[in-house]
């Protein structure tokens, strides 16, 4: 629960209790730092190991619009075969937009410092709560401890919200309707400066 005199600075209300998909909540600001803290980690959830990718502390809240293709930057933690990838919504919605009706997750080769060819994916089809941890699963791919793999996030027919730690530049590309409709290199890459990395991570074994 977030109360107090910060909170109404945030979002306009004394107390905000956790919510989940369907109930009204304020739009936050890019970037506001929410200030709640998490001692979850990356593979509670899970039996199996963390691979790549982070679980980040509840600080910082961000945004995806619906048909952004945003890939986090990651180095492999450990060797093995990713099973499942996951991603943590964030803690509002959007007044004009619900949260997602699908996501697309999926972990993609680096290729001349941008993301190559995608080596899965998958679709999480429906809203998800705020604060919620999504995930696909059936993935079998193979990666290497220490090297870079991205980790990439797609929202379609509407926009996500996430968590980030405010600590690197963060790329996406605008207007897509799934991750392998053209080459990357001929996508029109912005940035978001220092809104990495988002919660995003890779289970297997």
């Amino acid at each position: 629960m977030l109360c107090g005199e910060y909170a109404q600075q945030l979002v306009g209300a004394q107390c905000t209790p956790e919510i989940y998909a369907g109930q009204d909540q304020k739009m936050v600001t890019k970037g506001d730092a929410l200030m709640i803290k998490t001692i979850k980690k990356a593979g509670e959830e899970s039996a199996k190991s963390l691979l790549i990718g982070e679980f980040v502390e509840h600080e910082n809240g961000g945004d995806a619009k619906k048909e952004e293709i945003t890939p986090l930057l990651f180095v492999a933690q450990k060797s093995g075969t990713v099973e499942e990838l996951c991603f943590e919504t964030g803690g509002y919605f959007f007044d004009e937009e619900p949260v997602e009706k699908s996501l697309v997750l999926g972990i993609q080769e680096q290729v001349g410092n941008k993301p190559g060819k995608v080596l899965g994916e998958g679709t999480i089809n429906g809203k998800l709560g705020l604060n919620t941890v999504g995930k696909v699963t059936g993935l079998h791919v193979p990666i290497v401890k220490g090297k870079t793999y991205y980790l990439t996030f797609l929202p379609l027919g509407g926009a996500v919200t996430y968590w980030y730690s405010k600590a690197e530049t963060v790329i996406y590309s605008v207007d897509h309707k799934k991750l392998t409709e053209g080459p990357p290199e001929n996508y029109e890459w912005r940035e978001e400066e220092e809104e990495a990395p988002i919660g995003m991570w890779a289970n297997g074994s």
